[in-house]
């Protein structure tokens, strides 16, 4: 049966299907990033979503989603995203953030700001990246990986395929730092103890599963101090995202009302009020103040997971490889500019806060 001629005309059953689909794919991958070789690797499964999403979407066309189911693809890409985000709010605690000292807070805020100047710069002035790959390339590096690509992409308005290339670069470095962090650190090649490490890794490290990996490889084992400090620090990032969307808010309306952006689409010159980010908010003070059951968080959490997999998955099988092509290798370079950055001003940071806080 074809699509367009059969179900065009009934958009509630087309979009039943398309969030079916995106369901049932991305159960699949929580299952397979659960296996023992993925998990050992502590690759998420938001990761395997957009690449599994990607090869489904090149090798079968529309064959999966027909163009029909459009208004599925975009609930699952842009509203269960904004939930997920929000629900990102249970796993982060004030108590935590306060625990590791005002070190760990110095060292978020330096990395977090610097990173997004200089990306900015650098992807502009130097690469001539188009605006939108460079604010999502730069706040995915800044913040947390994929999550903060996401939680961005609401303002920034970037298309599938350049979100796709955000989420690309962040994993590639996010991945090669999970690997390298606990190596220099087992050589000797850093002058920190597990603590001092621990921020090094969580103000660095692009994705939380990368902080989660790198800080347990190199304190030894798990529940280490090095990986509870790299854990809270990288959450710590992650609750700077908060104000970082507003002032992309704010700057984006301006940009939007003077037509600087690449887009074609239409642009208000208002500012975007991410409402979702406020929510996010409440949800820490909330998750910090009361005592909820740890069952019901890890509830939370799991289906948080699969919000935010479902939403990556939808992105995928939007994204075609003709697309990433005509972006080119530039968001790479960029990428890989800010993963050199990150390294050189988290050691900075770090080893002048540990003999001066």
């Amino acid at each position: 049966m074809k699509w367009n001629s059969k179900f065009s005309s009934h958009p509630k059953l087309s979009w039943c299907y398309a969030v079916s689909i995106i369901l049932g794919l991305s159960i699949l991958t929580m299952l397979l990033a659960a296996t023992p070789l993925i998990s050992a690797y502590k690759i998420s499964p938001l990761i395997i979503a957009v690449v599994l999403g990607m090869l489904l979407a090149n090798t079968f066309g529309d064959k999966i989603l027909p163009a029909a189911t459009q208004d599925g693809r975009v609930f699952c890409a842009k509203k269960l995203l904004r939930l997920g985000v929000i629900l990102y709010g249970f796993r982060i605690t004030v108590d935590a953030m306060m625990d590791v000292g005002l070190l760990g807070l110095v060292s978020s805020i330096i990395i977090v700001s610097s990173i997004m100047i200089l990306g900015i710069y650098l992807g502009r002035k130097l690469l001539n990246i188009d605006l939108q790959t460079t604010l999502l390339v730069s706040i995915g590096s800044a913040v947390c990986g994929a999550a903060a690509v996401l939680a961005a992409e609401p303002i920034v308005k970037g298309r599938s395929s350049q979100v796709a290339i955000a989420v690309a670069t962040v994993v590639l470095f996010g991945t090669l730092a999970m690997f390298l962090d606990p190596l220099i650190f087992r050589l000797g090649w850093l002058p920190f103890d597990d603590k001092a490490y621990g921020i090094f890794v969580g103000a660095t490290i692009h994705e939380v599963a990368h902080a989660v990996g790198a800080g347990s490889a190199g304190g030894g084992a798990v529940d280490s101090i090095a990986e509870q400090t790299a854990v809270i620090v990288k959450m710590t990032r992650v609750v700077l995202l908060v104000p970082l969307l507003f002032i992309m808010s704010f700057f984006s309306s301006r940009l939007h009302a003077h037509g600087n952006y690449a887009n074609d689409q239409a642009k208000k010159s208002t500012i975007t009020v991410p409402y979702f980010a406020l929510i996010f908010l409440l949800v820490i003070l909330i998750n910090s103040w009361l005592s909820i059951p740890e069952r019901y968080i890890n509830g939370i959490e799991l289906f948080d997971t699969l919000l935010l997999t479902m939403a990556m998955m939808a992105l995928g099988l939007q994204t075609q490889f003709k697309q990433l092509a005509a972006i080119g290798v530039k968001p790479f370079y960029l990428a890989g500019l800010l993963f050199i950055l990150l390294y050189t001003i988290g050691f900075s940071v770090v080893y002048i806060g540990t003999y001066t806080l």
